[in-house]
């Protein structure tokens, strides 16, 4: 259990003090957003302690990752890895090798997300002949491991481009044969059944691939105090114009472009909203856009504007004059339906149109 102690304490200090880090320099002057399953790289530091008769120092090496979040939940990941483990009372070993993981996240918008994991390794285990020079190898074999373990992502971000900090402990069960076991035998703490139980602890960054560039506008000056000019004589208020309430407009999931069933509605809103012009000058058009809850929230804000503004562009190209347009976004902040099934879902992806 003492070397236990000092990897919790680095586990702890690496999973707070990574995002407060980021806070240090000058602020960001760009922004960007990842996709809400992005593919991402994740290099490791990894930690294997000897707990079950290797008789050699724990070993230490890193991995690199490829992964690919399936949905808000779920994440896959392929990657490889080596560590070496020095000589103590028995021999050196080292390893390298393949691994397949599988995640599961609680939830992705916590400040800190927790993750269960469950990884299948190929391992390819060498024994150097303490004989011959360290770079010849005698003894090898190639096995399999498979470790199940918990872990955690705390997102931050640099220069602001999104990452995390990520750390997972593990247990790993492999298996090694028996040339591979050859003068273990110096200690009676050595390990003859071939099966190794360890704990294996890991911490690194996970790394979004392809991030957008996100412009973000820039909030004007307060204006200058002005003298209140005197108030004009109170005149009749015009009479409220009656409002008119269009078809929804639904879109694809994570996606603002038009679908043809779409445009064949927006072609008779097109219509009506000109001929209500002719009729008063003053008439105006309100499109709203609406997400669902799957992703961010500033992710679903922006995806609300571009939703609008397609909303508006397509009633642009077909003569309503784009200055009687106003566009407003909602993010997911507004459902009209159960968020918790495809159906509500569906239903939530939309503009709506008012005229007045």
């Amino acid at each position: 259990m003492n070397k236990l102690t000092p990897a919790g304490v680095w586990f702890a200090l690496m999973a707070f003090a990574a995002p407060a880090l980021a806070q240090f320099g000058p602020p960001p002057k760009t922004e960007y957003q990842a996709d809400d399953n992005p593919w991402y790289v994740s290099p490791m530091f990894d930690w294997v302690l000897d707990r079950d008769g290797r008789n050699s120092h724990d070993g230490l090496g890193g991995s690199i990752f490829v992964g690919k979040f399936l949905d808000k939940h779920f994440a896959v990941e392929l990657g490889y890895h080596h560590k070496y483990f020095g000589k103590s009372v028995g021999r050196e070993w080292r390893e390298n090798g393949a691994e397949l993981s599988g995640l599961f996240f609680l939830s992705r918008k916590w400040p800190v997300q927790p993750y269960a994991i469950l990884s299948a390794d190929y391992v390819h285990t060498t024994r150097p002949d303490e004989a011959v020079p360290f770079d010849t190898e005698k003894n090898t074999g190639d096995n399999f491991a498979w470790a199940p373990g918990l872990g955690v992502e705390v997102p931050f971000t640099i220069f602001g481009y999104p990452m995390a900090f990520r750390a997972d402990a593990r247990e790993r069960f492999l298996r090694v044969g028996s040339k591979l076991l050859v003068n273990t035998d110096r200690s009676t703490t050595a390990n003859n059944d071939g099966l190794f139980q360890e704990p294996y602890l890991r911490f690194g960054l996970v790394i979004p691939i392809c991030a957008r560039h996100v412009v973000t506008a820039v909030p004007p000056p307060p204006p200058a105090p002005v003298r209140p000019a005197p108030a004009p004589a109170p005149v009749a208020a015009p009479p409220a114009a009656e409002e008119t309430k269009f078809e929804d407009v639904h879109f694809p999931y994570n996606k603002s472009v038009l679908t043809d069933k779409a445009k064949a509605s927006l072609d008779t809103d097109a219509r009506s909203i000109n001929s209500m012009v002719q009729k008063n000058s003053r008439t105006a058009v309100d499109v709203s856009g609406h997400t669902d809850w799957i992703g961010s929230d500033a992710y679903n804000q922006a995806l609300s504007e571009r939703r609008a503004q397609s909303v508006k562009d397509y009633l642009v190209r077909k003569g309503v004059d784009a200055s009687r347009i106003n566009t407003q976004a909602f993010g997911e902040s507004k459902p009209i339906a159960d968020n918790r099934t495809d159906e509500g879902r569906a239903l939530n992806r939309r503009a709506e149109i008012r005229a007045h």
